[in-house]
């Protein structure tokens, strides 16, 4: 597995809170400690390769924003992030967003020189403290309002502008905006228009398989064992999923195969490549499934065993129920 080249340049650290009215900017870039570094390297590494973000190209050539990204260089990193910075603290004093941590990067992701900005939404959490009095020691718990996700958590919001060609990749949340959800940062901040993310292109297929099959017959659970299989197995090729091949795999009629694809389109999904890398989280779902009976038990298997009657048996029974039938196996007690 490739995984993806992370090298932070400069950083810098900047303040935005909607309760002041001004944002904390620092004139002075972060100090390239080893721990902070590697905090930073590894939440751009995961938030780049996330199923969850988005391609996207500036909309509008005379915008703030996009002005201010093509002027960055090394001498005006510290400057022009400011500036990006009050950009961005102006929207969120305007619609009360969620105060946070910004930091710019000047990053090579995969040696391609980027600008990435990560904002860190505070988290509520709860810390000690010791109040000494005379000769008593109170120790206390009390909330942190500013604390920041740890190392393992996910970031919610960032962005990633490629330099060279200015392509932009993006993570972000939706927030009410004037009564209606909004993606703030693609539409007000960056102005931009942005592809569908491969976890929100996979669930369009799935669903389609499961509005086909919910049309025509009961039976969705072999048809959408069927699909991860044959979506898991292009994309470990591959990485991608052909899904012209998804629909002639898992629809034996050409009337079905011609509805699912039509399905897919009508849902927003237009081309028929959808690019997946090694690194996704949604692929290594889709090679597994998941069952839950009724009866609570819970069986999970690879989706390539599916197919292979000498591992696993699906029999349906006569009064409508399944029987799992599972074969050749050693149990491993796990305590």
């Amino acid at each position: 597995m490739n995984e993806t080249s992370i090298a932070i340049n400069k950083a810098i650290l900047h303040i935005i809170d909607p309760n002041f009215d001004f944002p904390f900017l620092s004139n002075v870039e972060l100090d390239k400690e080893g721990e902070v570094w590697d905090f930073l390297e590894n939440h751009l590494r995961k938030s780049f390769a996330s199923d969850s973000i988005r391609a996207g190209k500036f909309s509008d050539d005379d915008y703030e924003t996009k002005l201010l990204v093509e002027s960055i260089s090394d001498d005006s990193f510290v400057s022009v992030s400011a500036e990006l910075a009050k950009v961005l603290f102006n929207l969120v004093k305007k619609f009360s967003l969620p105060p946070s941590d910004l930091i710019f990067t000047l990053v090579k992701v995969n040696q391609e020189e980027h600008l990435a900005i990560l904002k860190f939404n505070y988290k509520e959490t709860y810390i000690h403290y010791i109040e000494n009095s005379g000769d008593s020691t109170h120790n206390k718990l009390i909330k942190q309002k500013t604390t920041l996700p740890s190392e393992t958590q996910k970031v919610d919001e960032c962005i990633f502008i490629n330099l060279h060609n200015l392509d932009i990749k993006i993570l972000e949340k939706s927030y009410e905006i004037d009564g209606e959800k909004e993606f703030y940062l693609s539409t007000r901040f960056l102005k931009c228009a942005n592809d569908l993310s491969t976890k929100e292109k996979v669930s369009i297929l799935t669903k389609s398989v499961r509005k086909i099959c919910k049309k025509y017959s009961d039976d969705d659970f072999n048809k959408v064992v069927e699909f991860q299989t044959a979506v898991s197995e292009s994309a470990e090729e591959s990485n991608t999923v052909q899904i012209s091949q998804v629909a002639n795999a898992v629809f034996k009629e050409p009337g079905l195969q011609k509805e699912y694809l039509e399905e897919v389109q009508k849902a927003g999904l237009k081309e028929d490549v959808v690019h997946i890398s090694e690194e996704s989280s949604t692929l290594k779902k889709l090679g597994r499934n998941k069952i839950k009976t009724n009866t609570g038990i819970e069986i999970n298997f690879p989706s390539h065993c599916y197919s292979d009657k000498d591992m696993i048996d699906f029999i349906n029974n006569p009064d409508g129920t399944i029987s799992i039938l599972i074969k050749n196996v050693s149990i491993e007690n796990k305590k």
